[in-house]
This record gives C-alpha cells, sequence and structure tokens, in this order.
C-alpha cells in the first residue's frame, strides 16, 4: 500500500507535517535577494517540487532535505506566506516579511557620504 498523506493511512492529525518549515534566513529578506529555507521532508528535488511567496514561484538555486534555497521576485514587497510543495504533501504557510530592494538607497547614501567628505576637506 502506498501512502501518499497522514490523513489516508489513518494516522493521528497530531503527527508533524511531512514538510516542515523551521526558519527561513536571513531575517532581513529583501526583492530579488536570496532566501534560504530550513526544514526537514523536503526530499531530493522533483520536477514538481516548487517554493511560493503568496501564490508565486519562486526560482530554486538549491535543493536538499533539509535546505533550499531560492530567489525572491522584485515586487514583492511586505508580509506574505511562504509554502513548500513536494510530489506528495505541501508544508504549513511560514510567514515572513519582504522589504524594497536597499541597494539603490546603500549606493545613494554612500555617494552623499563622500560629497560631503570632500566638501569638508576643501572648505
Amino acid at each position: 500500500m502506498l501512502c501518499l498523506s497522514y490523513a489516508s493511512c489513518g494516522e493521528s492529525d497530531s503527527l508533524k507535517d511531512p514538510v516542515y518549515i523551521r526558519d527561513v534566513r536571513p531575517l532581513l529578506l529583501s526583492e530579488g535577494g536570496a532566501l534560504s529555507v530550513y526544514g526537514s521532508g523536503f526530499g531530493i528535488e522533483g520536477i514538481n517540487d516548487r517554493v511560493y511567496v503568496t501564490g508565486v514561484t519562486l526560482e530554486v538555486l538549491y535543493w536538499s532535505d533539509q535546505r533550499v534555497d531560492c530567489r525572491l521576485p522584485v515586487g514583492l514587497i511586505g508580509a506574505h506566506s511562504l509554502i513548500i510543495q513536494t510530489d506528495n504533501f505541501i508544508s504549513q504557510p511560514y510567514e515572513i516579511e519582504i522589504i524594497g530592494d536597499t541597494t539603490e538607497e546603500t549606493e545613494e547614501t554612500e555617494e552623499t557620504e563622500e560629497t560631503e567628505e570632500t566638501e569638508e576637506t576643501e572648505g
């Protein structure tokens, strides 16, 4: 007998989900950035395995049984639910917060600081 879910095997609902998300890193997620999902039961990456953030499929960079690395798309800012789907199971949603791209801000701040330093030395 092949069992595809706990419910079909008559097991208790109190058992852990076969795909379990324990943690997502980094803590500060930015649009377009990479993230690592840590947990268990991810298995070996199959053709139907996916990572979703509020229904949007993420680009998978690396997949193992206990870690999946992905890239966030640009344009997803705010609070979202992350889900991992394998051939047979779907994880419980894991809540994440995505901020805007900070790269441009950082470059502008560095340019402003350089300009201020130049003005101080010249003045």
